[in-house]
């Protein structure tokens, strides 16, 4: 439809746009005249587009120009857009949390694996070590560090048994005579 931007006057409606009753008013017409810009309108036919511009006519004259574009197709792709969506949200939640839960296994399969080992030692097994991989990572930095403290354990155990048996030996001596 085109209005007279200064009058405000409808000049022209197409038949398609007829049955909508998309009639403004003067003050409407002028103020999309000054500053024209696109509008939404929901309608009984559907959701169109109303695209506003200005075009000069005649010297002193200027029209205001509305094309109205229906709405309903991206509607209907923004609809099964919306509906994919939800039925694949929970599907790829599963799906992430599953593939989360495996990826954690493998990332933490070493560790798993050192924490083993390391409970298997105790006082009577001071001369085993954790193994390291050679990955030359802060898994292996923890495994050299415990193993530094196995061995100074170890020594320490071996320095108190040393000295247990010397000393059963000094309090048997005295004791046999």
């Amino acid at each position: 439809q085109i209005y007279d931007a200064r009058t405000g006057r409808l000049a022209f409606q197409s038949a398609g746009l007829a049955p909508l009753g998309l009639q403004l008013a003067p003050a409407e017409v002028q103020e999309y005249a000054a500053r024209p810009r696109p509008f939404d309108i929901s309608t009984d036919y559907g959701r169109l587009r109303i695209s506003n511009s200005v075009i000069p006519g005649e010297p002193g004259r200027r029209y205001l120009l509305q094309v109205g574009v229906s709405l309903r197709v991206i509607d209907n792709a923004l609809e099964r857009y919306r509906r994919l969506m939800l039925l694949l949200a929970l599907p790829a939640r599963f799906l992430a949390a599953v593939a989360s839960w495996w990826l954690s296994r493998i990332a933490l399969a070493p560790l798993t694996r050192l924490a083993g080992v390391a409970r298997e030692i105790d006082v009577s097994t001071l001369e085993r070590r954790l193994p390291t991989r050679g990955a030359k990572d802060e898994l292996d930095d923890v495994a050299r560090s415990f193993n530094e403290t196995l061995q100074r354990l170890e020594h320490s155990v071996g320095e108190m048994r040393q000295f247990s048996t010397a000393l059963a030996h000094e309090l048997r001596t005295p004791l046999a005579a």
